[in-house]
């Protein structure tokens, strides 16, 4: 995809799609992906762009789930790359029972990992990772002005969405998922009314492209596409996942948000 000043590099990352913005004098790394995925963006940049690691001056994490921030303190370890998320996103897995659900998540994702008959890579990462900036609703990113975040929570409590409002991009990550050609929730839901108010709120922007993480690129009717999403929460959690809901009732951070 190609825009006036930059492109975005659409990558099949180990377990999701990994987005890499690049422009003449920069890389920006969409999120944080896999651990798995580390060589993966490595590999891209310098053999395929034949670019410098240096020039990947941000990654953005929308979220603490393994196949979202996984990759991310990798390569700020190893190249000094800046790492932005939300102001609450280390609070998810904090406490004990953080301790439990990060060992959960990262055990599930792993299972997904086997299931999509990929081969085995190390998912293990940190449950805290210290972002160098924080983002907050309406911000735009370090030194990529014209990306701005959108805060949309529910599938955890500190979910980022990030918007170009310029050319009506927006990264969703996992705002909503596409699988066998539907648009759906992702799971878990952990909390649906705050859900339901963040898929509102994306469809009150003006979008032409929207970027899944799980689901590829999507040019579709934005409103068709979040209406469809939005109505899976009349009956969520489906019965099939019903008996799955205490994933979710681990976590503190949750207990605390819906008080």
């Amino acid at each position: 995809m190609e825009y006036t000043n930059y492109k975005i590099h659409h990558l099949k990352g180990y377990i999701q799609s990994l987005y890499l913005v690049e422009y003449p004098d920069k890389l920006l790394l969409l999120d944080g992906g896999s651990r798995g995925d580390v060589k993966r963006i490595e590999n891209f940049i310098t053999e395929t762009l034949n670019r410098k690691i240096s020039d990947l001056k941000l990654i953005v994490v929308t979220h603490l789930h393994p196949d979202h921030a996984g990759a991310a303190p990798h390569l700020r370890k190893k190249h000094n790359i800046p790492i932005a998320g939300h102001p609450e996103l280390d609070y998810w897995y904090n406490g004990f029972w953080g301790i439990i659900q990060h060992f959960i998540d990262t055990l599930l994702a792993w299972y997904v990992a086997t299931k999509s008959r990929n081969n085995y890579k190390r998912m293990w990462y940190q449950r805290s990772l210290k972002p160098d900036f924080e983002l907050c609703d309406g911000q735009h990113l370090p030194e990529f002005y014209d990306w701005e975040v959108i805060c949309t929570p529910g599938h955890t409590t500190h979910d980022i969405s990030i918007y170009n409002r310029k050319d009506k991009i927006i990264y969703i990550g996992d705002l909503a998922i596409k699988l066998g050609g539907k648009f759906n929730l992702p799971f878990p839901v952990a909390l649906p009314d705050v859900m339901e108010k963040s898929l509102e709120k994306v469809m009150n922007l003006e979008i032409d492209k929207i970027l899944f993480a799980h689901g590829g690129v999507v040019d579709e009717d934005y409103i068709e596409v979040f209406t469809a999403v939005k109505s899976n929460l009349k009956n969520y959690p489906p019965k099939k996942l019903n008996k799955m809901k205490w994933f979710t009732n681990l976590n503190g951070v949750i207990k605390k948000h819906k008080k």
